[in-house]
Formats: structure tokens, C-alpha cells, sequence
């Protein structure tokens, strides 16, 4: 599980095991940077750049998660730096953002 990066006391990184997935991010907390499963969220990358946390389950401050989400939505570097990172990752030409509604899921034309 590779770090992405640092933002406010957080780790954002990706998880091999969600290829195929919309784009997103797992968030944890530094202190627990060497045991994060169970101690993460989950924030769904959308093609604006704003982002929404999958299923909230309590274990980073909702305030943390909000300027996180603020911070990707606001910073272009940070978001195209998530997407370029993402295709590094998993291997793609392209970036599959989230949508509520998947006849409205759209693919990016964001290239390595």
C-alpha cells in the first residue's frame, strides 16, 4: 500500500486490490500508517475534482475528512498528481471517476 502523500495528520494512498474500481483514495491517520485496515476512510474521486466519503465509519474527524476534501477539490496539482498516480498504479490510460449513477459514469480522458 503505497503513500500517496501527507495531507493535515493523514496518509492518502491506494490499495492493489481495488483495480477495476471508480477512482479514489484511502485516507488514514499517521499514527496508524503501519496497521491501517480498519482505520481508514474511503473518499470516491469525481471528475470535478470534488470527492465523497464512501460509507463514513467514524475513524477520522468528519472535520479532517472535510478540509481533506477541500483541499483535493481546491489544489489542481494535488488532483492531477491523485489521477496521474492512479494510472501509474494500476496501470491505465485513463481515469474512471465515480458517479451515484453509473449510466452517468464517465471516463476521463486524463493520459499518462
Amino acid at each position: 500500500m503505497p503513500e500517496l502523500l501527507r495531507l493535515l495528520s493523514c496518509i492518502l494512498y491506494f490499495t492493489s486490490h481495488d483495480q477495476g474500481e471508480p477512482c479514489h483514495v484511502h485516507v488514514v491517520q499517521f499514527k496508524y500508517r503501519t496497521n491501517r485496515i480498519g482505520h481508514s476512510e474511503k473518499l470516491w474521486i469525481k471528475e470535478n475534482g470534488d470527492t465523497e466519503i464512501c460509507n463514513y465509519k467514524g475513524n477520522i474527524k468528519l472535520s479532517v475528512l472535510k478540509r481533506i476534501q477541500a483541499i483535493i477539490k481546491e489544489d489542481k496539482m494535488i488532483f492531477d498528481s491523485i489521477c496521474q498516480e492512479w494510472c501509474n498504479f494500476y496501470d491505465e490510460d485513463h481515469v474512471e471517476f465515480y458517479s451515484k449513477n453509473e449510466q452517468e459514469d464517465k471516463k476521463m480522458s486524463f493520459h499518462r
